[in-house]
């Protein structure tokens, strides 16, 4: 008997914990980017706001309807897990290799740069230090100080995860209000009217692209059910954390939007290299600025650490499947904490291979996966309505199927 079957994972995960990874995984820096695109794309601020709210609809069914598959497998590998009772072992391999070894390590490469990005900048360090980025030094050392929270023991992560969480959130919700008193004093409510300069007519072709983008914005729920196994109670909390965590991202990003649209014009927004930052000092000054600047890069490092806990169960399930080389080094849990620290290390090390492409790199290895992992979820889905899923299921997944392909 090897040691992965003596030791098992601890079931030390709430609902909350769960809840705050959805947040963690889908919350990041697209919410001060995104919304630029989706405003050139519409035109308008209504038009704006119409296509989050659509882009948060197609989410929501979509969480409803991998609610329920993850209730039907809740257990270890998440999406993993779904492929191959979908379609057996060689989908499930494939599916495997493109998100441990690809997609996650290249998110997690992102994350740690950005999040180095803002550290920096918050405290005015110089670009580089004798040759070298100063923000891959700092992103590095991001990933080395999640690797240690992570192997310590898996209710540290999770508590660190709920307080990063937190951290995400705060700004939006201090923005939020301070953007409504600043509408009251200054009547900013027309800027809802307007129209940005030199914006093309609204289509369905351009309304769609700007869905588009609010979607990837809205991506990363799903891999909650890579910690089902560590879950205090998968069958109950799993589904409603996908679901919990799913709605307040769209409570947030619609309430964010309006911010930006009462505090600055369609050509300001347009014309906005930072929105977020240049957002912030209008409403609260150059401290208020560098508080939420702070705020946003712990939030990034919450980021980093959703996504290394995900992206370690996936290589662990993958060794345990004997589905990647090393498989057998790999699948060990550590007697004392449980946690998958030799999984853990693998995909750190190939984060920070990551880091050294380019940003576009970067994102063509996302956005490419991404784009894969839509649809192999969407067609995993419709290959269980036949025999596991309710008719209200079926119809959801099928909307979502619809909308995501177009």
């Amino acid at each position: 008997m090897n040691q992965s079957k003596k030791v098992e994972f601890k079931k030390s995960i709430t609902l909350w914990g769960a809840t705050s990874l959805v947040i963690g995984t889908v919350i990041g820096s697209g919410i001060y980017s995104v919304p630029a695109s989706v405003l050139a794309g519409t035109g308008s601020p209504i038009n704006a706001l119409l296509a989050w709210l659509v882009g948060g609809i197609i989410t929501i069914f979509s969480a409803l309807t991998v609610a329920e598959i993850a209730g039907i497998f809740p257990e270890e590998g998440g999406i993993v897990t779904y492929m191959r009772e979908a379609y057996g072992k060689v989908a499930s391999a494939l599916t495997t290799w493109v998100f441990a070894i690809i997609y996650y390590p290249a998110v997690l490469a992102v994350l740690s740069i950005v999040a180095g990005d803002y550290t920096r900048a918050l405290f005015s360090w110089p670009e580089t230090v004798n040759g070298f980025p100063v923000n891959v030094l700092i992103g590095l050392g991001t990933l080395a100080f999640i690797l240690i929270i992570n192997i310590i023991s898996t209710k540290l992560s999770s508590r660190f995860q709920i307080f990063a969480s937190f951290a995400k959130l705060l700004p939006i919700i201090v923005l939020s209000i301070a953007g409504i008193l600043f509408a009251f004093q200054n009547d900013t409510a027309v800027n809802f009217s307007q129209v940005a300069s030199g914006a093309t007519p609204l289509t369905i072709a351009t309304f769609g692209t700007a869905v588009a983008a609010t979607l990837f914005a809205y991506e990363g729920w799903i891999g909650v059910g890579a910690i089902a196994g560590e879950m205090k109670n998968p069958q109950r909390d799993l589904m409603r954390s996908i679901v919990i965590g799913v709605a307040v991202v769209i409570v947030a990003y619609v309430l964010m939007n309006v911010t930006y649209f009462f505090v600055m014009s369609p050509d300001q927004i347009l014309g906005s290299a930072a929105l977020g930052s240049d957002v912030a000092t209008l409403l609260l000054g150059a401290t208020g600025s560098r508080l939420v600047t702070l705020a946003i890069a712990v939030s990034l490092f919450g980021s980093v650490n959703a996504y290394s806990m995900i992206a370690s169960r996936f290589f662990f399930q993958a060794a345990k499947d004997r589905e990647i080389p090393l498989s057998r080094a790999l699948d060990k849990l550590n007697p004392k904490t449980a946690t998958p620290v030799r999984a853990l290390i693998a995909v750190m090390l190939l984060a920070g291979l990551f880091m050294r492409q380019s940003f576009y790199q970067y994102s063509a290895y996302v956005n490419h996966t991404h784009t894969l992992s839509v649809n192999l979820k969407c067609h995993s889905i419709h290959t269980y309505q036949h025999w596991h899923l309710s008719p209200l299921s079926t119809l959801l997944s099928q909307n979502s199927l619809h909308q995501l392909q177009a």
